[in-house]
């Protein structure tokens, strides 16, 4: 099964699911991803069914649940499916987790990302507070949402139109002093969102409000502009509905984060032909490091963004070392080699200016030799005069620094602290994105060691059999031109490829003489049954085809398709070779391991009856003295 993720909406990701699972000869009527941050799609019977199921995996009448903390997917399946269903499901919940994790965060972002455009494209700025309460209660599954704005001169709260699901006379009628008796209060004292799902007799709400609303579940959410109270998002629910969440109103907070720093942006530019221009490039360097999945290709992106968004003269990214309590350079644009080697930040330096760093804002520094006395040498023979640095956050915890050079004097304004800020938060996004794919990749990878070790433990003889195998198939592959996912699958395959063997009795891979006929037949499944246990792991569709044949004759006479000749892929053929080298090299009950050359007459005299010509050219290559 290929991962996916929500470019835009729920039910074409099932759609896609549907597919990919057909392909596997699994066939279900419908799945359904439910996660808090996720818009309920579904019919109330089968989120009773779901929020009903304990965690783990659960059955009931053909439909599979799989859930962990509030979060997984239901599955109805057909009956014909279920058995091999829920074989796969068993290896695939860890993938199924990462990808709902993954679909949320890149649900939750392009609703981000849609409302960033809708606000570039607006050109009265009352005209933003619309999209914003409309955007929100679609995130937050609100049934009601307006945005407020904070008189401070008069110390009055007022909503603005239109809001969302409410009349002109509800938006006039939502107006109030901003006395101690109030959410507000509350929020704007504590610069945090306030949420009760008990409103009627919360003493911070009004009742009034309470009654003429028909709301029970209410988050009101400040927003500051340049450090001051500029409004309130509020987001009601009414009392039949479900409580809010902890991780909505945390959510709820990022989002406003990134809304306040839209509206200092907005404020602080010049014309609407300036802002939005400014927003569209921010939005596109955002676009361009999310859609990386590489986390070493994530940090060199994000770097030559931010060169080319202050048009600087270096730039750096710096990551804390692991079990150090330092900060290195580990991706860089215009540094000596000399610099990038040997100038760090030590993480007692970065709590000196806690206040700022710690609250992730950006910090000019004038005068960075000044500040880093240890490194005054090094920085004055790089030429460098001043930095503004901004934290990487993520989980709230700093992972790192990004650095704006300038080696001569220079002054950044308020708008440049703006566009710095909103771009960390997208590179927050980004990294956290890479991490959760890289988790998936070394997930498949401890599988792959798992089931080696499982087919070792089958057989004595085959210890480090699939290690060797699998790196003298790379090595003909490399040597063949291959490309680098063939090579990838290729390694997989040679690590799994007899993995089917679990299936086989002990004693028939032990026998020293022939096999019988009903001993032949059980080994000539092993193949089939290796494939079809590995199809069902992400990341190893393509290993699973090359394991499937790797006993297959160039001439036409192996097992279990017969194919012949080009037929048979290519990666097959290059398997069956090396793993014929490598048991001739191997050391059997029946028979002495056999000398390179007696190797080597084996391999001509195979050639083009078991071995592809081609494959055996190389590899007798590679087996030649001195290679």
């Amino acid at each position: 099964m290929k991962f996916f993720t929500y470019g835009g909406y729920v039910k074409k990701s099932i759609e896609i699911l549907k597919e990919e699972l057909n392909q596997e000869n699994l066939r279900i009527e419908d799945a359904f991803i439910f996660h808090s941050l996720l818009p309920p799609l579904y019919e109330k019977e089968v989120m009773q069914i779901f929020h009903k199921s304990p965690d783990g995996i659960s059955w009931q009448d053909g439909i599979c649940v799989v859930k962990k903390n509030g979060k997984g997917i239901v599955f109805k399946v057909e009956e014909g499916s279920k058995p091999h269903f829920k074989e796969w499901i068993d290896g695939a919940r860890p993938f199924v987790f990462t990808l709902i994790e993954i679909s949320a965060y890149n649900y939750i972002n392009s609703e981000i990302i849609a409302l960033i455009n809708e606000i570039a494209e607006t050109e009265r700025i009352e005209d933003i507070y619309g999209h914003i309460v409309v955007r929100i209660a679609r995130i937050l599954k609100a049934d009601l949402a307006v945005f407020t704005l904070y008189d401070s001169a008069n110390n009055m709260v007022y909503a603005v139109g239109p809001g969302f699901n409410t009349t002109p006379e509800q938006v006039d009628t939502f107006r109030f002093k901003l006395d101690g008796n109030s959410i507000a209060r509350v929020a704007m004292e504590n610069r945090k969102s306030y949420c009760t799902n008990d409103a009627f007799h919360d003493p911070f709400i009004r009742k009034e409000f309470v009654k003429y609303f028909n709301i029970k579940h209410v988050i009101c959410s400040p927003v500051f502009v340049f450090g001051k109270p500029f409004g309130f998002i509020y987001i009601a629910r009414h009392p039949e509905r479900e409580p809010f969440m902890d991780e909505e109103v945390e959510l709820l907070e990022y989002i406003n984060s990134q809304i306040s720093l839209l509206l200092r942006f907005l404020k602080s530019l010049d014309g609407l032909r300036k802002r939005s221009e400014a927003l569209v490039n921010l939005d596109k360097a955002g676009r361009l490091i999310v859609a990386e999945m590489d986390i070493g290709r994530v940090f060199d992106l994000i770097v030559s963004v931010a060169r080319e968004l202050f048009d600087a003269d270096a730039c750096s990214l710096m990551l804390q070392q692991e079990k150090e309590e330092i900060f290195r350079i580990v991706s860089s644009y215009g540094l000596s080699d000399e610099f990038r080697a040997s100038h760090y930040i030590t993480l007692e330096e970065a709590r000196l200016v806690r206040d700022k760093i710690y609250k992730g804002k950006p910090m000019f520094i004038t005068n960075l030799a000044d500040l880093i006395d240890r490194d005054r040498e090094l920085i004055e023979r790089e030429g460098i005069v001043s930095v503004l640095s901004v934290p990487i956050l993520i989980d709230e915890e700093i992972y790192g620094i990004l650095n704006i050079y300038s080696k001569k004097e220079a002054r950044y304004d308020e708008e440049s602290f703006d566009i710095l800020e909103a771009f960390a938060l997208e590179v927050s996004i980004a990294i956290k994105n890479a991490e959760l794919y890289e988790k998936a990749v070394r997930t498949t990878s401890s599988i792959i060691k798992v089931l080696s070790e499982l087919e070792s433990q089958k057989d004595s003889y085959t210890l480090n059999h699939s290690e060797n195998v699998a790196r003298l198939a790379v090595r003909i592959g490399i040597k063949m031109g291959l490309s680098e996912d063939e090579i990838d699958a290729l390694y997989k395959a040679g690590l799994l490829h007899d993995i089917g063997k679990v299936i086989v009795e002990k004693k028939i891979l032990r026998k020293p003489g022939p096999l019988g006929e009903e001993e032949r037949k059980e080994m000539e499944e092993h193949p089939v049954i290796g494939a079809r246990i590995i199809s069902h792991i992400k990341g190893l569709e393509k290993a699973s085809e090359i394991v499937l044949h790797h006993h297959e004759r160039y001439d036409g006479k192996g097992y279990p398709d017969r194919l012949k000749g080009e037929e048979i892929p290519l990666c097959a053929r290059i398997l069956t070779v090396a793993d014929s080298i490598e048991a001739m090299m191997s050391e059997r009950p029946y028979r002495p391991s056999m000398s390179i050359e007696q190797i080597i007459e084996e391999l001509k005299r195979e050639k083009g009856k078991q071995f592809d010509p081609e494959v055996v050219d190389a590899a007798i290559n590679l087996l030649m003295p001195g290679k």
